[in-house]
């Protein structure tokens, strides 16, 4: 199985978890695998897998974070599994990479580096 920590962007966490023997839950793995700065799209999408495969199925969202999840739009089936809500997020990746490959005349995308500001 991936080693969780080979994906924390902290060395000496990393290190303190070993010593320490700490296991993540799949849900703190799969987020944890999302917010790698060093690992490629390709690298977290098959370390997810491997979560998926190895691990069973949990609430990806409960309580609180649950309710503000459905408000926003996700559906609650989503809330209600962690593999399916991974499943569904690296689709939508994979739209969204596939999107920005295209070639096609008259399509121009605007990617804007500079953050919102609400006057």
């Amino acid at each position: 199985m991936t080693d969780i920590k080979t994906f924390l962007n902290s060395k000496d966490i990393a290190e303190h978890w070993r010593k320490t023997g700490f296991v993540c839950t799949p849900v703190q793995a799969a987020y944890i695998i999302w917010q790698s700065h060093e690992k490629s799209l390709r690298e977290k999408h098959e370390a997810w897998k491997e979560l998926m495969e190895t691990t069973p199925d949990c609430p990806f969202a409960e309580g609180r974070r649950k309710e503000c999840m459905v408000r926003r739009g996700i559906p609650e089936a989503l809330t209600d599994s962690l593999h399916a809500f991974l499943r569904a997020y690296m689709a939508l990746e994979d739209r969204t990479l596939e999107r920005f490959y295209r070639e096609e005349a008259n399509y121009c995308l605007r990617v804007s580096l500079l953050p919102r500001i609400k006057l």
